[in-house]
């Protein structure tokens, strides 16, 4: 572990997911992939998603759609929250410190996005095509397994979108740039980490209030000091 608190790992089964009944409503995945290295600060991470999961509960779409995991990754990935619906969703354990194992948490969310659409298969319930939002503020610096490039495959093959967001100026740049075939990525000043989850929380709301094949339309991100670069 990246520090000497015990912090809580979740099995990656999906035996502790949310239950999934088939009311008719389609899924919304949206996994947080949260750089919880040492030069990440974790008091801005806790209060964007507080912020985040407040104003999930607040709509009613949401709550009936949207489904959220979070992986958190230093030395190491792991689950920190399996997949929730809106009225499960806890605060998981954030704590700053160690390296950045990136490759590690693609990886880990690649699979976990896996096991949730068997899950829905199993009862026949619909779900959306999953948003993974990764956050970082440095480079990896675990192995590289080939993650990287099957998440870009993923995207080709419209499995998955993905979200690269840079922190700071000091990430890897060339690298965040190849994960999206357009070659997008967000980026913010470290002081203002919780703009994004500010962001996500009007994003994934309305993307759940879509229908299948609708183009949704998004919040400018500028509008939340937000860059976009291409």
């Amino acid at each position: 572990m990246a520090t000497n608190v015990m912090i809580k790992e979740y099995p990656r089964n999906g035996s502790l997911n949310s239950g999934v009944i088939d009311s008719g409503q389609q899924r919304l995945m949206c996994v947080l992939l949260l750089d919880t290295s040492g030069s990440m600060e974790e008091g801005q991470l806790k209060e964007g998603i507080s912020q985040f999961f407040r104003a999930l509960r607040e709509d009613p779409y949401a709550t009936a759609r949207v489904e959220v995991c979070i992986i958190t990754f230093d030395d190491e990935a792991r689950i920190a929250m399996p997949c929730k619906s809106v009225p499960e969703l806890f605060m998981p354990d954030i704590n700053c410190g160690g390296m950045t194992a990136m490759h590690q948490a693609v990886d880990l969310a690649l699979e976990q996005i896996e096991v949730r659409k068997a899950q829905y298969k199993k009862v026949g319930t619909d779900y959306f095509r999953p948003w993974l939002f990764l956050l970082t503020d440095g480079y990896a610096n675990d192995k590289d397994n080939g993650a990287f490039q099957r998440l870009t495959e993923a995207q080709a093959g419209h499995h998955v979108t993905a979200f690269p967001v840079a922190i700071g100026n000091m990430t890897d740049d060339e690298t965040l740039h190849k994960l999206r075939e357009d070659h997008m990525i967000f980026r913010l000043d470290k002081d203002n980490v919780v703009n994004l989850f500010a962001y996500l929380s009007n994003s994934v709301p309305a993307a759940s209030q879509s229908k299948p094949g609708e183009r949704v339309t998004l919040p400018n991100p500028a509008e939340y000091q937000i860059t976009v670069e291409m």
